[in-house]
């Protein structure tokens, strides 16, 4: 009987445990940013892999930022949603970055790699657009 007992209260706490302090122990796969002109960025991704999501799927939240600077802008989809589109107004000049990640009744999991993108200019790779580098080398003899 105590055995009993005490395997149904396991299992109700690993239940709990599971369903409500859990977040997504990895990111939403093959994040992608389509951004074919300058008003319009659309943000795609997959799914969590199930044995990943740690309870029941809400939803997925995407993170956009200019690179680099102050704090997320942020958009919540449901959960058989596998894209977002951002409508801020979004300049031209800058670039941003777009993280992903799912959401569990405990919380917002892990997000996915920071994706650079410049409106209009889509990249889908983790990087900056352009990098340079000027060196001043002052020969003597």
């Amino acid at each position: 009987m105590l055995f009993t007992y005490l395997l149904t209260y396991l299992f109700i706490y690993l239940f709990i445990y599971v369903f409500f302090f859990l977040v997504p122990s990895d990111p939403p796969g093959s994040v992608r940013v389509l951004s074919p002109d300058t008003s319009t960025v659309t943000v795609s991704w997959t799914q969590i892999r199930k044995d990943s999501l740690n309870g029941i799927l809400q939803g997925y939240m995407v993170f956009y930022r200019i690179f680099d600077v102050g704090n997320y802008s942020k958009i919540t989809v449901g959960p058989s949603v596998l894209q977002a589109t951002i409508n801020d107004s979004l300049s031209y000049t800058d670039v941003y970055e777009v993280r992903v990640a799912g959401i569990t009744r405990a919380g917002v999991g892990v997000k996915s790699n920071p994706l650079s993108f410049r409106p209009g200019k889509s990249l889908n790779r983790p990087e900056l657009l352009e990098v340079r580098i000027y060196v001043n080398v002052k020969m003597t003899e």
